[in-house]
């Protein structure tokens, strides 16, 4: 999670805020709709920046722990019908 944040955490960001930059223009529109459009994707790209730096990560640590190779609870990987005999 370490490199993951230290890596790719300055471009997500770098990312984020121009985009929230570029939609946040439409704040100062005359048209209600488009201020409203502006704030509301401006927002929903925070909360996608937010979920892929914190969220994202913590998540993909419990996929591992869950799902590795020999911990118990990891799905199966030999097909049904190899282990019937069926072909």
């Amino acid at each position: 999670m370490h490199v993951s944040l230290t890596g790719t955490g300055g471009a997500l960001l770098g990312s984020a805020a121009t985009t929230v930059g570029g939609f946040g223009v439409l704040v100062f529109a005359i048209l209600p709709a488009l201020q409203q459009f502006g704030i509301i994707t401006g927002l929903t790209i925070i909360y996608a920046f937010l979920a892929s730096v914190l969220v994202l990560p913590s998540l993909l640590v419990v996929w591992t722990r869950y799902f590795r190779p020999g911990a118990h609870g990891a799905m199966e990987t030999k097909s049904t019908a190899s282990a019937t005999g069926e072909d």
